[in-house]
């Protein structure tokens, strides 16, 4: 007879257990298209049958979700370096609240967009905080093993325990597939960006922020293959400031490269409307590519622009302070028809406009004295250059060395 009282006291208990039998029409694998999910789903065989048991078990889970939730952290938090992270960009408290939400929508029983964007979002967060892949993977871990305690203890009221044991690790396994997914994605981004803040910090100058050198060569040999394709002309400026020495050495450096990033900016304002590369070749000089002008005169435009922009007074330590740039222009082809001859000739033409009293822009010239003293002839033919050998492009035979 007790016997007998016993097995109606079990049954009667398993009446009040939540069914676990897979009758949830809600429990849909929702991801048509998306092969790659749809292939990791196929490789753990993770089935809607499962997500029908597992989101039958979620009262349960509802039930345990403090002892759930506290078994995820547990081996990160039990580590001095691990909780120092967690804890330096959110409290436990709140961190615990976004588990516990997390936890409880894992067993909604539905694949979708949502269900993987919403997975993957959390699994970056902890990624960029600096938690390494192996912690948090190790949480799933003592996840997983807090969840079979539950189902264990309740096997002799679930006959389905065994199916649902299963389904829920296929589930964990498929979290941990996204987890690291999103932590490869976002290491080849801040890959990407480490590789492209170098490439960046190569051809830009660091104080200015504008192409240097090896920037503008690279400018330079794409302005003359472009134009040379297409029989058209452009202009190179070599700028130098005049007395930027005068200012370095009595304010110091400090000032000095605040004047010359006040330099920079004031060139780039001249520039608006034009076509041009600006680069700061170093120190106080600076070399422009203007291009897609329609004759000398828009050159002339943007040297004069400069010129006057750059001779506005320069407000230092509550005074105001006067300096001037002299610019020489070189155009492609009639002045040079390489990198060389082209800076060669706007240098030179720069250092003419300082000789004959700083403060202005010229064009270089046939009779000027350039480089280390030699004189260079330039013919006056625009078919041909006698200096560079260039054919210009009117003549049919462009950029072609004679």
């Amino acid at each position: 007879m007790q016997k007998s009282s016993s097995s109606s006291k079990e049954k009667s208990t398993a009446c009040c257990q939540p069914s676990i039998s897979p009758a949830d029409d809600s429990a849909r694998i929702l991801i048509e298209g998306n092969t790659e999910v749809l292939a990791q789903m196929n490789m753990i065989s993770l089935t809607e049958e499962d997500l029908q048991l597992i989101a039958a078990f979620r009262p349960v889970i509802e039930t345990e979700i403090e002892q759930i939730t506290s078994s995820f952290y547990e081996s990160i938090l039990h580590v001095d370096s691990l909780k120092h992270i967690v804890m330096e960009h959110t409290t436990v408290d709140r961190l615990r609240q976004i588990i516990k939400n997390h936890l409880i929508e894992m067993f909604d029983g539905r694949i979708d967009p949502t269900f993987i964007e919403k997975r993957l979002k959390i699994a970056m967060v902890h990624q960029k905080i600096g938690l390494p892949p192996k912690w948090y993977m190790g949480s799933f871990q003592n996840l997983l093993g807090t969840l079979m305690r539950i189902i264990d203890d309740r096997k002799e009221m679930y006959p389905d325990s065994k199916k649902l044991a299963q389904a829920i690790t296929k589930l964990l396994s498929f979290e941990q597939q996204l987890v690291l997914e999103a932590y490869e994605d976002q290491t080849r981004i801040l890959e990407q960006r480490a590789k492209s803040m170098i490439e960046y910090q190569a051809f830009h100058d660091e104080l200015t922020g504008l192409p240097n050198r090896r920037k503008l060569h690279q400018a330079l040999q794409e302005a003359i293959a472009n134009n040379r394709e297409k029989g058209t002309r452009f202009a190179v400026l070599v700028l130098d400031i005049d007395r930027f020495k005068m200012i370095n050495d009595f304010f110091g450096h400090t000032y000095g490269d605040r004047f010359l990033q006040e330099v920079s900016n004031r060139i780039k304002t001249s520039a608006e409307g034009f076509d041009v590369t600006i680069a700061r070749m170093g120190g106080d000089e600076f070399t422009l590519i203007c291009q897609n002008a329609e004759d000398d005169h828009k050159f002339s435009t943007l040297a004069d622009r400069v010129v006057k922009e750059i001779e506005i007074p320069y407000l230092l330590q509550g005074k105001d302070y006067y300096v001037t740039a002299s610019i020489g222009v070189a155009v492609y082809p009639d002045h040079g028809c390489s990198e060389e001859q082209l800076l060669k000739n706007a240098d030179a033409a720069m250092y003419e406009v300082k000789k004959n009293g700083k403060n202005g822009f010229q064009f270089f010239t046939n009779d000027l004295d350039y480089w280390r003293g030699s004189t260079r002839s330039v013919g006056s033919s625009r078919k041909r250059n006698s200096v560079t050998g260039c054919v210009h492009p009117d003549s049919g035979r462009n950029g072609l060395d004679l």
